[in-house]
């Protein structure tokens, strides 16, 4: 007796193009989700990058604001009571400053640290007054702005804008009365390219010295 042999059976067509289409299905989610992950992604990258840029100008700023007052406190103590200490102390940070637009800078105070608060004359800022006071304070400070860093020694002294506090007034004297502390403040502003953090900031740093003691003479 012959067995009849059962003739093969085909695999449906479908299951192919069901294939082919879950193919096509999964490439499109891919490119779905890779879009998704650009458009999370680019923002982030961007604020990343202009973040960079504007922490990097600020940082630039404030680190030539702060040798800008350590050289011109430097210059003050050296000079003592000279009648051109403000002028030279002037001069010391302009040259720190040079490459600020003077529109940027806002304001320069040589000030008397020393004024009796009730913390060490090394920790004293400007007094707030000098900070809003366009010429300065009497017996406090002398308040300067860019066009004055540009002076000749005439025009400095034809302005007499240190009269308020007098270089040739300051304690340099060795004894009771103790020697003046002499502060610099530098204030100015910052401007951001790109503006993403918050509009232009202002940047003050102050730094102070004692006053080099007037040299005495042994006793004879």
């Amino acid at each position: 007796m012959r067995l009849r042999q059962q003739p093969k059976r085909q695999q449906p067509r479908r299951s192919k193009r069901r294939s082919a289409r879950w193919g096509r299905t999964t490439r499109g989610d891919d490119r779905g989700a890779a879009a998704v992950e650009f458009a999370i992604i680019v923002p982030l990258l961007a604020a990343l990058t202009f973040g960079l840029i504007d922490g990097s100008l600020t940082f630039f700023r404030w680190t030539a604001i702060s040798q800008a007052t350590r050289a011109g406190a430097a210059t003050a103590s050296t000079m003592s009571t000279d009648a051109l200490a403000d002028y030279r102390t002037l001069r010391s940070v302009a040259e720190i400053l040079g490459g600020m637009a003077p529109e940027d800078l806002d304001r320069v105070v040589i000030y008397n640290a020393d004024d009796g608060r009730d913390v060490s004359p090394m920790d004293n800022p400007p007094p707030s007054a000098c900070l809003t006071n366009p010429t300065g304070v009497s017996g406090a400070c002398n308040v300067y702005t860019a066009a004055d860093l540009g002076h000749t020694v005439e025009q400095h002294l034809d302005a007499r804008r240190f009269a308020s506090w007098d270089p040739a007034g300051r304690d340099d004297a060795p004894d009771s009365n103790g020697i003046d502390y002499v502060g610099v403040y530098v204030r100015a502003s910052v401007k951001t390219p790109t503006k993403l953090f918050g509009a232009d900031r202002a940047i003050g740093e102050f730094t102070v010295v004692r006053i080099e003691p007037r040299a005495t003479p042994y006793p004879s």
